[in-house]
């Protein structure tokens, strides 16, 4: 429950990220699999893993949108 409100929070319409469904889906599916093969025992590190694989995605979007070699008046990231 906790993993798809993170993941509504980061697609949905007011989002500043611009993900391909199909990218939403794979990362989804990975979170998914992540909490799922970790265990009753290590469920802490299979949310972990989870949050980790968003945090990447998200990190990769920061860099794509402020790395651009276009124009920077135009960011996506930050604007109201």
């Amino acid at each position: 429950m906790l993993l798809d409100s993170v993941h509504f929070s980061l697609t949905g319409e007011e989002s500043a990220v611009e993900w391909t469904p199909a990218f939403r889906i794979a990362l989804r599916t990975c979170g998914r699999l992540c909490v799922a093969f970790s265990g009753a025992k290590f469920w802490l590190v299979g949310y972990a893993a989870a949050y980790a694989l968003y945090a990447f995605a998200l990190i990769g979007e920061v860099l794509e949108v402020r790395m651009s070699m276009g124009d920077t008046s135009t960011s996506r990231i930050g604007d109201g």
